[in-house]
């Protein structure tokens, strides 16, 4: 399945606010697309947790594999209509229709009478206004920490966060090598050389210079000239 895409910047102030809406048996309500469908193989352990294989593309060992089998499980991020923020669980029969969703459609979600009835998310024309003008609601959802909150793997977030690190590495731009031509670099050669070969030159004087001076003879105040010493 491949890891979760977490949107960058990640919105702190998101996180708290999620909850999930179970959308008790025979019972519905409106509101909008939040952000895009978060679809994963996962196993039903009495809660749905991610299977590691999938979810790490083989590169972690499951530990429910074995005994569970695999289930796909949808999560959605809704708006209702008094302003929550909501996510609730959908199955495959709804992904392709989920997926064709933008964010902010106006929606319709409900769940019927029956004992597996599963939540339906179906467009629905009930408005035509945006959920409300917050800026963390201006741009699609995303739920990515919220769901290991929710999962509470603190081995898989590691593993999550280190491919993010991973792939921002990766993205930066790299400095360009600077080309230079056969001349260009024989005369930058050629000017580092008289550099050295002027410096040496300047040493060497100053050591000539100091070897080659004759002494000072200062005058005396008893008739005797006397030198200075060096």
């Amino acid at each position: 399945m491949g890891r979760i895409r977490s949107q960058e910047p990640k919105q702190k102030s998101q996180v708290p606010y999620w909850h999930s809406d179970r959308v008790p048996k025979g019972t519905s309500f409106k509101g909008w697309i939040a952000g895009p469908l978060v679809g994963i193989n996962g196993h039903n352990i009495g809660v749905t947790k991610p299977c590691y294989a999938a979810f790490t593309n083989d590169e972690m060992k499951c530990p429910w594999c074995e005994a569970f089998g695999v289930v796909w499980h949808g999560y959605q991020p809704i708006y209702n209509m008094s302003g929550d923020a909501v996510v609730v669980g959908v199955k495959r029969d709804s992904k392709e229709r989920l997926e064709a969703m933008d964010t902010h459609t106006p929606v319709k979600v409900s769940r019927g009478t029956e004992y597996h009835s599963a939540v339906q998310v179906v467009a629905h024309a009930w408005t035509t206004s945006k959920p409300d003008n917050r800026p963390d609601r201006k741009e699609a959802a995303d739920i990515s920490m919220w769901l290991f909150q929710l999962w509470k793997l603190p081995d898989l977030l590691a593993w999550h966060q280190e491919q993010d690190r991973i792939e921002a590495e990766a993205a930066k731009p790299r400095p360009k090598p600077v080309m230079v031509t056969e001349e260009e670099a024989m005369e930058r050669t050629g000017k580092t050389l008289c550099k050295d070969m002027k410096g040496m030159l300047a040493d060497r004087m100053k050591t000539w210079q100091v070897a080659d001076t004759p002494p000072v003879v200062e005058p005396s105040t008893n008739g005797h000239r006397k030198r200075k010493p060096r």
